[in-house]
């Protein structure tokens, strides 16, 4: 009696777009160019958004801690923001933000971790909240493979989250800024998974062409299933909006207006319940928890001794990383469990 067998066919065609040349496939491996913040906004190979006025290029260079940026203009600026919170108490920016600017970078850091914008209407807290979101969405895509980096699994997706007192005003306002300006850009272009959703963004990290790359030679068709790493979603105010994801990036909509009220919470609620989450990606060593991933990657798939060698080598790799210093400097002076990474 004749059976019948199932025969599973290879995927045809590319799982890479079409606007990926030599350049983007290098990149597959490299991770991305990061310019500056002002090159990336303005730049037409960026997000091309030359319709931003000085004095938000001003903002986004404290934003973003690059005081080697500012000139003449950006400090006569800055000095009328820091004299006018002197007189006023509320009205400008708080002062010494240049030296806090030049202490953080020296430390490492790329952005204020906190960015609070009280501006009255039609003052571009949207518009400089998106540019913003974009920037750092970059920032993390420029890792390559992210999760790796950052020692988280492979298959996580990695959130931006953009809050409000309805998911819709959420939708409508600063999260539809950002999406507008990563889908009209042309750096982001070969990266954002098609087709697009009405209430999420999917865009991939360069290694995720990879992992699809190693899909299809499973013999799995690698657009079954969504396999981009970032997500930007809006997200009503509630306690359990926050969890579950890893999100790398917050947005908080007219966040003084965001009160308790049924099943939503107040704007410091959710702020508390959701930078639990996002802090994990902060709190932990990120080289040191990289090597651990990638030895234990490496090692499930090859022999012992190659595995061994793989973590010996990171092992002692990790010996000239600030983060060794730091950990080993904290555990003698203050006790496991203490130090705190960048």
């Amino acid at each position: 009696m004749a059976t019948q067998t199932a025969v599973r066919h290879k995927p045809q065609g590319s799982f890479l777009p079409s606007a990926f040349g030599p350049d983007k496939l290098f990149q597959l491996f490299t991770g991305l160019p990061v310019p500056d913040p002002v090159t990336f906004v303005l730049s037409p190979d960026y997000l091309d958004r030359p319709n931003m006025y000085p004095r938000q290029a001003t903002l986004l260079k404290i934003i973003f801690l690059r005081h080697d940026l500012l000139t003449d203009y950006d400090h006569r600026v800055i000095d009328q923001w820091e004299e006018s919170f002197r007189q006023t108490g509320n009205n400008g920016i708080v002062p010494g933000v240049r030296e806090r600017m030049i202490k953080l970078r020296d430390e490492g850091r790329k952005w204020f971790r906190e960015t609070l914008l009280v501006m009255g209407r039609r003052a571009g807290k949207g518009h400089i909240s998106g540019l913003s979101m974009s920037y750092v969405l970059w920032n993390y895509m420029a890792k390559g493979d992210p999760q790796r980096y950052y020692g988280v699994d492979r298959d996580k997706k990695l959130q931006a989250m953009v809050f409000a007192g309805k998911r819709d005003q959420a939708k409508a306002t600063v999260w539809q800024d950002a999406v507008n300006y990563i889908t009209g850009s042309t750096c982001f272009a070969p990266y954002i998974r098609a087709p697009l959703q009405a209430e999420k963004l999917s865009v991939y990290a360069p290694n995720d062409f990879l992992r699809m790359k190693k899909r299809a030679e499973q013999g799995m068709d690698p657009n079954d299933i969504n396999m981009a790493t970032f997500e930007l979603v809006p997200k009503e105010s509630t306690l359990m909006a926050g969890r579950g994801p890893t999100s790398f990036m917050q947005a908080y909509d007219e966040m003084a207006h965001v009160v308790a009220s049924g099943a939503n919470r107040s704007a410091e609620e959710v702020y508390t319940a959701a930078h639990e989450w996002a802090a994990k990606l902060a709190q932990g060593p990120a080289i040191a928890l990289r090597a651990a991933k990638e030895s234990i990657d490496t090692g499930l798939e090859t022999d012992i001794e190659t595995g061994l060698a793989v973590e010996r080598n990171w092992f002692a790799g990790l010996f000239a990383t600030e983060d060794r210093e730091r950990g080993m400097r904290s555990f003698v002076e203050e006790g496991p469990g203490k130090a705190k990474f960048l």
